[in-house]
């Protein structure tokens, strides 16, 4: 698939998962945008299997793993220069099945990344907690690799009963 063909997908995304985000309307329940990437949504279904699989042996375990392997696949990227700036994460992410990355504040000292269509918990009922270990260990590599330390919190979440994921970034 061309770049450009992505970075069209991703800007539509923004725009409808923004007018979604804030409204009292219902969210749709599947990830139509990444189904347009990855054509089947199996990331999310082998994901979510792998973790809930790991949740057998504790929360805390399962929440650790998918923190690290986010990380991990993010370093990744940045290592071998498939994300060399900012400007590239939505579409690396959006390829990769994470979700639709929509960077609301940029600033040095502190930004708000929101997730649509999160890997993790798109579609899920509220639990009453943050659910997105693997896409606040992916942000993490990104902002550290590019930026230096950080420190990351996810403040909204489908776990919360939002509609997308948001995340604090602040710099250390």
């Amino acid at each position: 698939m061309e770049l450009d063909s992505v970075e069209q997908i991703v800007d539509d995304a923004v725009r409808f998962w923004r007018k979604i985000a804030d409204s009292e309307n219902d969210a749709p329940r599947r990830r139509i945008f990444v189904e347009k990437l990855v054509k089947r949504d199996s990331v999310a279904m082998i994901f979510r299997s792998v973790r809930d699989r790991l949740r057998t042996l504790g929360t805390g375990l399962a929440n650790y793993v998918t923190y690290e392997a986010g990380y991990d696949l993010a370093h990744r990227m940045v290592s071998k220069g498939a994300i060399r700036s900012l400007d590239d994460v939505p579409q690396i992410f959006a390829l990769l099945g994470i979700g639709i990355v929509d960077i609301v504040r940029e600033r040095l000292d502190r930004s708000y990344v929101r997730i649509y269509e999160c890997l993790s918990c798109f579609g899920s009922n509220p639990v009453g907690k943050n659910m997105c270990f693997f896409e606040l260990g992916a942000l993490r590599a990104v902002y550290e690799a590019l930026y230096g330390k950080v420190r990351i919190v996810e403040k909204e979440c489908w776990g919360y009963g939002n509609r997308f994921c948001g995340f604090e970034i602040v710099a250390l």
